[in-house]
């Protein structure tokens, strides 16, 4: 099977086959997995809502009774703990049940636009008749969130359980108060502490809930950077997920070339981040020059880690908002430090950032110098293309050159014959008019 469509064999490297039957039948399994599971979930919601309310009005407005009946057997704080802890106890496991049900809906979904993909059925670039987050409607797998808003149908079952149970901490937390001296709860009346403590309850349903229905990459840290860019108002990516599954498809792509990177990282960390092992994503140094360069106590040079340019390249799209950028770009530099090894975040690096303008990725940036793609740089090619990195004007910046060659040759990293060979390539790329000279 061929396509035309750009970016078909880099978006599914698995689309060849031989028996469309098979895909077929993948694909009616999928779509009944989705028609089961969504009609589980709206009834376990409509089973949630049910109890929510009964056992609700039950503890509400027949507490007295409840401690009556019970009293006999054990003390009234016991009772009210004891209800207290099955309220949370239930509410965690169903709040759970929901984000795993969610889970399999989603994963079916997208596995049906895959599908459909291979079958070389698409409904084009802009949802003009199904949005383009439905199943039914997107074109790639990753247009189907987990977590598609607080405000949908997905988060219906949260509001039902977590609403339900903060009242029952509410009022079971304020009547167990009352059995506490004046010395321990303080002054402050207990209906007050009761509905402080529903609220930190209620908060922590809605991380549970949220947590369970994180994708593959994300975490806590990403949805604080995603949380300070929009009150910052920078314009980050709308999809993490399916830019880091691009970026990973990069790296394959570098493997099927056969691609030697192993002197490209050791260059990339020699000129451009040299305590890169030794950070998790942000350097104290690199931030001090950065601080100097933007009241002008020194010229603007490279203050970001590698992790911080991987951060900025792939996913902030407004650049031009210096400071808001480097707030943002240091939550995601912790952010890639936690789900990723350094040898991925390197391997990331090289193939996702800019070495001159319109030029990504080193295959690109080998294409674009050598005129192909190159299993295996000398020492003197890997310094050049490093050196290349976010080079959009394309100068040569000589005095900048020399005293990283001068720093390399002295730390053993070339070797002047090393040397002679980056002078022998800028001198050929001036020729070519691939770079210019500063003036």
């Amino acid at each position: 099977m061929t396509s035309s469509e750009e970016g078909w064999r880099q978006h599914f490297p698995t689309h060849d086959f031989e028996e469309r039957d098979i895909v077929l039948r993948e694909y009616d399994t999928a779509s009944r997995a989705v028609e089961a599971d969504e009609r589980v979930f709206l009834h376990a919601t409509n089973i949630a809502l049910v109890v929510a309310a009964g056992v609700g009005a039950l503890v509400v407005g027949s507490l007295d009774t409840v401690l009556e009946r019970l009293g006999g057997l054990f003390p009234e704080p016991v009772t009210l703990g004891v209800i207290v802890a099955i309220t949370a106890v239930y509410s965690l496991v169903t709040l759970l049940y929901f984000s795993d049900r969610q889970k399999g809906i989603v994963f079916a979904a997208r596995k049906m636009v895959v599908l459909r993909r291979m079958l070389g059925l698409s409904y084009g670039r802009i949802g003009l008749v199904l949005p383009n987050w439905r199943a039914e409607g997107a074109n790639q797998p990753f247009a189907i969130r987990l977590f598609p808003g607080w405000m949908t149908y997905v988060c219906y079952p949260f509001w039902i359980v977590a609403g339900f149970s903060a009242v029952i901490v509410f009022v079971l937390g304020s009547a167990l108060l009352d059995f506490l001296p004046v010395t321990l709860r303080g002054e402050l009346p207990p209906w007050t502490i009761g509905l402080v403590l529903a609220g930190v309850w209620f908060s922590i349903l809605g991380l549970v809930y949220r947590r369970g229905l994180f994708d593959e990459h994300e975490t806590y840290v990403l949805q604080l950077a995603k949380g300070v860019g929009a009150l910052l108002r920078l314009k980050l990516v709308e999809d993490f997920e399916y830019i880091f599954y691009r970026a990973t498809l990069g790296r394959y792509e570098a493997d099927r070339h056969d691609v030697d990177l192993d002197s490209l990282r050791k260059m990339a960390v020699f000129v451009e981040d040299g305590t890169f092992y030794r950070h998790r994503g942000v350097s104290a140094r690199g931030l001090a020059r950065a601080a100097l360069a933007l009241v002008g106590q020194r010229t603007r040079s490279g203050g970001s880690t590698i992790t911080q340019q991987l951060a900025r390249s792939l996913f902030i799209e407004d650049q031009t908002k210096i400071v808001r950028r480097k707030i943002v770009e240091l939550i995601l530099a912790f952010w890639l430090e936690q789900i990723a090894s350094k040898r991925e975040i390197l391997d990331l690096y090289l193939v996702s950032v800019r070495f001159a303008n319109g030029v990504y990725g080193v295959l690109d940036a080998m294409r674009y110098f050598f005129g192909g793609v190159k299993a295996k740089l000398t020492k003197g090619r890997a310094f050049f293309v490093i050196e290349r990195v976010s080079n959009v004007r394309g100068r040569v910046l000589g005095h900048r050159i020399r005293q990283t060659l001068d720093r390399a040759v002295r730390a053993g990293t070339l070797t002047m014959d090393d040397v002679q060979e980056i002078v022998g390539i800028y001198s050929e790329m001036l020729q070519q008019g691939r770079l210019v000279e500063d003036v």
